[in-house]
């Protein structure tokens, strides 16, 4: 990993995040790239929550929203499904799990792997079980993923990667980080091998 990686701030909760982090995962042979966790809503409970009639309860159009979101996912080859109710869930525990992953040698493809199950399995990112089945497919155990999500000092490791993100101004995702400058959204790969790269 070079000193000045491409670092995408990024919640799996994210649709648009999933979408950013499929276009700069094209750049990994030109630039390193570095997944940053944010949560956007770190007080979703552990049952979840209804995003979906939140949504509509702000005036969104879900149905126009989810079309739209099918059609840019179609041009990066992904099948975005159609949900009738879209369930939140905390997603704390997943981005410690990616963290130890990728410190134990993971790829990258932890990160998708984690976006695939929140938005094309609509999988409880929070479930134990859940994330033991993923990170078996990196050779963790059921065990070892119950020391990661148990462990206190992750949630106070995120909650101050969160703070110092704020006070650096991040206040959406998918943010773009390079040589100190930002750049937000889910921009197309031209716009974002450009900032990667000048």
């Amino acid at each position: 990993m070079s000193d000045n990686p491409l670092q995408i701030v990024s919640d799996y909760a994210c649709p648009w995040c999933y979408l950013g982090w499929l276009r700069a995962k094209k750049l990994a042979d030109e630039v390193d790239i570095q997944l940053i966790p944010f949560q956007l809503d770190p007080s979703v409970p552990a049952e979840g929550k209804d995003v979906g009639r939140e949504l509509r309860a702000r005036g969104l159009d879900l149905d126009a929203a989810q079309a739209r979101l099918q059609a840019m996912f179609a041009e990066e080859g992904v099948t975005y499904p159609t949900h009738d109710e879209l369930r939140g869930w905390n997603t704390g525990p997943a981005h410690l799990l990616a963290g130890i992953l990728i410190e134990s040698g993971a790829g990258l493809d932890v990160h998708t792997r984690l976006f695939e199950a929140y938005h094309l399995q609509r999988a409880e990112l929070s479930s134990l079980d859940t994330l033991a089945d993923i990170a078996a497919e990196w050779g963790a155990t059921r065990e070892q993923v119950e020391q990661i999500v148990a462990d206190p000092d992750g949630g106070q490791r995120l909650q101050q990667l969160q703070d110092q993100l704020h006070r650096m101004g991040v206040r959406s995702v998918p943010t773009f980080i390079r040589n100190g400058q930002g750049m937000q959204g889910a921009q197309p790969l031209d716009v974002i091998r450009d900032f990667a790269t000048r």
